[in-house]
């Protein structure tokens, strides 16, 4: 790119142009004024050697016979070149992975080479937008032929002639003071020869920085290549980079290039847990915590209680205890659970695995009565279990316990202490075992009430004689209504309140809207 700006400076200064203006047009097309200097002061340098070599002249023969060595050199290396020079701009473009990096490649290479045939392999959007900068970089305004939105064209016809009387033709009011602003900026820019040197990658002759290592970043995550990642300038991008092809690749000499500890100690987390090997969490080094987050799902993926020794201990998110707590349920050895400190803890452990693998002895082990009441009720409770139960110290667990056991004994029901209990026991047995003599246990002055227990069964076993055990005249009414479909009896029925309640009931349960009809409020 240096000697191409160069060759640009030599050709204008022989035309006549002054340092200032040259100056001025290369700054307009991106070339940054440090690249101008050096351009400038390679041109003038190579002048002055040229005129101090005039003052001292050589002999004829050497001189001849060191140019025709150096013509046959650079023969030579210009066959070389052509033989076996490397792929075309084109083709390294064409070869990128990536979509919005290719046409990027693309688009810079029709800039830099002037051909806009390229732009047509853009799709249309970007393709009328590559018309306009190849017409504007190039000077040739007939290439904005192919823009197809007018004031687009006439902007970029104004862009290519430098012409800013062309913008009085943009309709758009916004585009026009755009065109008259900028359009008589010359903006051409030397023409590129479209050939890569061996060991260049597409993304490199995108001139826009942010573009340029956006393709080299995802060209290196899409093509596994670290080289390109460090082409990327320091940052959160390139040690992304690293990042992603260290986990990809699994290879932990790749997290090590990470300068952020956060990402790199993630990198070796990933990699150790991938391939199920503790010891790369001992490079996990930022802090305690992710130490413990490294080693935690190892020690359960591998079923390896060791690991959750090498857990070091936290006062807050201590892995080393939950990684014991979850090893013991896996496992199925709630002796794990003795190697936490806190007697609570232990029993919290013990009451988990207890419950997951239904292990009465565990639950026993449980120093703390209420959790080993609560083991035994669900293991009890699970497994069906009426001797289980009946180690239960706490009666309304053991209670709990026995009817999840054996859920038709009512002979249970006698032992509730509280009366609301007893109720709602012989009420759920007598109900889902269609057993209306358990019904009369029910005091019907607690609730659910024994009217409720007959009318349930009668609707369910189609049994009328039981509506008349209810005490509720209305419900008893109801009740026969709905067995019988006898609308008659909601007639005799003397609040009109629940009249109409006694026919919705029927309605409703029967499926018969001329019920319906004999609601009063409507």
């Amino acid at each position: 790119m240096k000697q191409k700006i160069a060759d640009y400076v030599r050709k204008n200064i022989a035309s006549g142009k002054t340092e200032e203006n040259i100056r001025q047009e290369l700054r307009s097309i991106g070339v940054e004024e440090s690249e101008v200097s050096d351009a400038l002061m390679q041109v003038k340098g190579g002048d002055m050697q040229q005129n101090k070599g005039k003052k001292n002249m050589m002999p004829k023969v050497v001189i001849i016979a060191i140019a025709l060595f150096v013509l046959l050199v650079v023969g030579v290396l210009l066959v070389y070149f052509l033989l076996f020079s490397g792929k075309s701009q084109l083709d390294k473009c064409l070869e990128i992975d990536t979509e919005n990096a290719k046409d990027a490649c693309l688009q810079d290479l029709a800039e830099n080479t002037w051909d806009a045939k390229i732009c047509s392999m853009l799709e249309f959007s970007k393709a009328q937008g590559c018309y306009f900068q190849v017409a504007k970089v190039s000077g040739n305004d007939s290439i904005c032929l192919k823009i197809e939105e007018n004031d687009q064209r006439h902007y970029c016809i104004a862009s290519a002639t430098n012409d800013i009387k062309k913008c009085d033709m943009i309709s758009d009011i916004f585009m026009r003071e755009g065109c008259q602003r900028y359009a008589g900026i010359p903006s051409q820019k030397p023409k590129s020869d479209g050939n890569f040197g061996s060991g260049e990658s597409g993304c490199e002759i995108i001139q826009d920085s942010r573009k340029r290592q956006a393709c080299w970043y995802d060209t290196a995550i899409e093509t596994k290549d670290i080289s390109l990642c460090e082409k990327i300038a320091a940052g959160p991008t390139k040690e992304s980079c690293y990042s992603v092809i260290g986990m990809r690749l699994q290879d932990e000499t790749i997290c090590a290039k990470i300068t952020d500890l956060s990402r790199r100690d993630g990198c070796y987390t990933n990699i150790s847990i991938t391939s199920k090997n503790p010891q790369l969490c001992n490079k996990v080094g930022s802090d305690t915590w992710r130490a413990q987050f490294c080693l935690y799902p190892l020690a359960l993926l591998l079923k390896d209680r060791k690991i959750c020794e090498m857990i070091p201990e936290l006062e807050k998110l201590n892995y080393r205890e939950a990684c014991f707590r979850k090893m013991s349920e896996l496992m199925q050895d709630a002796t794990l659970c003795d190697k936490l400190e806190d007697q609570k803890d232990i029993d919290i452990c013990k009451l988990e695995a207890g419950m997951k693998n239904n292990d009465t002895n565990t639950c026993l082990s449980i120093t703390n009565t209420t959790r080993k009441d609560q083991c035994l009720r669900n293991v009890g409770s699970n497994l069906k279990d009426l001797s289980i139960c009946n180690m239960i110290g706490n009666n309304l667990d053991r209670l709990t316990c026995s009817l999840r056991a054996t859920p038709t004994d009512y002979n249970l029901c006698s032992q509730y202490e509280n009366i609301d209990g007893k109720n709602s026991c012989y009420s759920r047995i007598a109900i889902d075992t269609n057993n209306s003599n358990l019904c009369q246990y029910i005091e019907s002055s607690r609730l659910p009430p024994k009217d409720y227990c007959y009318e349930a069964i009668a609707k369910t076993t189609g049994d009328v004689n039981l509506c008349e055990k209810i005490e509720d005249s209305n419900r008893k009414i109801s009740c026969r209504g709905s067995i019988k479909e006898n609308s008659v009896s909601c007639a005799f029925v003397n609040d009109q309140r629940k009249k109409d309640s006694c026919y919705q009931s029927m309605g409703i349960d029967n499926g018969k809207p001329e019920y319906c009809e004999k609601i009063v409020d409507v």
